[in-house]
Order: structure tokens, then C-alpha cells, then sequence
């Protein structure tokens, strides 16, 4: 027991740590380019408030790659995220298990109406329609009964009017169980080179250290995420989930940036349901809080062998 206590206090010390530096290197809101990145793919962890670095799902590795390690059949899943205005975010990505280590990929594509293009009149002279095609592969593997390590890499490509660009982007994160109720998630985000259109200036990627707790007790599940990133203010995360006999799930969150949205931090209300029957979930999730409005989330995952 006191092996695990210092342990413990390591691990938060090496969380502290990397926060710490992260902090150190941040340069203001708007001071990074690839902001897709950002974006959290999956009804049950949004709902969650995505309070997810300690915990698993088919669609968590967006919030640690290290989330897959303990999928044991073959998986597939595909949300929908109705965004803001005219803007819709989707996803589908399949699991594979293999020797004991899990490969992933997934393809994310972001989508909107045609914009008015002006030069320096107001009168419109024309159209264009941005696009933005996310890749992503992942592994993960169960180290031992209390270990789990994964990784992403990410390819990205951006369409702006006539410019377009191509970026890369690795993310590596772990889970440490401590007991049967007590889980820690670590997590690096977003490191790359930076991301430009064309010949022009790369901007830095919006690089993310995730730090979290899952506490589960019976059917409940409390989680607690910090979030340090490169160019905004400390994010909290905190989650719960209530599971009622392996059929419905109820889920809660809330999102809180600690410099306001004037930083460029966004705070939200999270909610969601989930629905369980064998090999097939549906997540719903749904945000507010925003000055853009309210945001909602669709997912469906089906395991091919087995249950979820």
C-alpha cells in the first residue's frame, strides 16, 4: 500500500510538471493554427463534460489513445456533431484488436455552407466552401493489469478558398489503476511541426497536457480532467455517469475554462443519455453555455462479437 502511495504522488507530480510547462510555453488565444484539433468526437464523453483521460470507450481516444486498450473484440463507430449555425462534424472509425494490442484508425470530416468570398468591395465575387479532413491512427495496449499505453497520429488537411495545407500531429497518454475503483489517465496532445496553407507561415498546434481521475463506485463513474494548453487558460473538466442495469446510462458534465471566454476558454453544460442493447450503444450528448448556441451529439457503436 505504501509502494502505491508514493506512486501515486508521482504520478501527480509528473502531471504537475508537465501542467507547469505547458503553461510556461502558452501564448494567448488565437496564437495557434489547426483548432479541428480541439474538437472532442463521441456522445459519452461530451456528455461527460469530457472528463475522459482515466476512462475507455471506442471513441475516447480523442481524449486518450490509451482509452482503446481494453477493447476485445472488433468495434466500429460513427457520430454526428450538429455544431454551431450551418456546421456539422462527423466521424467513423473501426477498432481491430490484434495479439493484444488494438489498432484504430478513423476518419473525421468537418463540414459547412459556402461563404461569401470578397476582395476589397463588400459585394460578394464568388463562393468558396472550407474543408477539413482529419486522420487518425491509434494503438493502445494493455501493459499489465494496471497499466495501458496508446498513441495517435493525426494527418490533417484544410482547404481554404485556394489554399490548402497538410499537417501531422502525434498524441501519447497512458491510464495507471490503482484498484478496482480508482483510475489515472496522463495525456500529450497535438505535437507536431505546425500547420500552414501553402507557402505561408506555419502556425504552432494548440499542444494539450490532460490530467485526470476516474472514481468509480457501483454503477456510477465521477471523473475530474485539468487541461493545459499551449494557448489557452487552465480548462476543468468534471464528469459523471449513472449506468441502471446495463441498459441506460445517464451522464452529466460541465466544462470550465479559469480565464473566462474572454481568454478564448469556453465553459458548458454538458449532458447526455446512452442506450445499451448487447452489441450495439447509442450516445446522445448535448452542450450549452456557449454564445453560439447549443451543440448536440449522435454516436453509434457496434461490437462484432461481443458486447460493448
Amino acid at each position: 500500500m505504501e509502494g502505491m502511495r508514493q506512486l501515486a504522488i508521482r504520478c501527480a507530480g509528473g502531471a504537475i510538471t508537465l501542467l507547469v510547462t505547458v503553461y510556461a510555453w502558452a501564448g494567448g488565444p488565437g496564437t495557434t493554427g489547426a483548432q479541428v484539433l480541439r474538437l472532442a468526437v463521441g456522445g459519452r464523453p461530451v456528455a461527460m463534460g469530457e472528463a475522459f483521460a482515466a476512462l475507455s470507450d471506442i471513441t475516447g481516444a480523442f481524449s486518450n489513445p490509451a482509452s482503446l486498450g481494453p477493447v476485445s473484440v472488433p468495434t466500429i463507430a460513427a457520430s454526428y456533431n450538429k455544431w454551431y449555425e450551418d456546421v456539422g462534424y462527423g466521424y467513423l472509425g473501426y477498432a481491430q484488436p490484434v495479439g493484444g494490442v488494438v489498432f484504430a484508425g478513423g476518419v473525421s470530416y468537418l463540414m459547412m455552407d459556402a461563404i461569401p468570398k470578397t476582395t476589397d468591395s463588400p459585394t460578394p465575387v464568388g463562393e468558396f466552401t472550407p474543408t477539413s479532413i482529419l486522420v487518425n491512427l491509434t494503438f493502445a495496449r494493455v501493459v499489465n493489469s494496471r497499466i495501458t499505453a496508446g498513441g495517435n497520429l493525426k494527418i490533417l488537411h484544410q482547404t481554404l478558398d485556394t489554399e490548402s495545407g497538410l499537417g501531422l500531429a502525434l498524441d501519447g497518454g497512458g491510464t495507471y489503476r490503482f484498484t478496482e475503483t480508482l483510475s489515472a489517465g496522463l495525456v500529450l496532445q497535438n505535437v507536431g511541426p505546425g500547420f500552414k496553407y501553402g507557402d505561408g507561415e506555419a502556425d504552432p498546434l494548440p499542444m494539450n497536457i490532460k490530467a485526470g481521475m476516474a472514481y468509480r463506485v457501483g454503477d456510477a463513474t465521477i471523473a475530474l480532467d485539468l487541461n493545459q494548453s499551449s494557448d489557452l487558460p487552465l480548462g476543468v473538466n468534471i464528469g459523471g455517469e449513472y449506468v441502471i442495469k446495463r441498459i441506460l446510462a445517464l451522464r452529466a458534465g460541465y466544462r470550465m475554462s479559469t480565464g473566462g471566454e474572454d481568454s478564448g476558454g469556453v465553459s458548458a453544460m454538458c449532458a447526455g443519455i446512452g442506450l445499451m442493447a448487447g452489441r450495439i450503444g447509442l450516445d446522445y450528448a448535448f452542450q450549452s453555455g456557449s454564445t453560439l448556441g447549443a451543440t448536440h451529439w449522435v454516436t453509434l457503436a457496434l461490437a462484432m462479437g461481443g458486447g460493448r
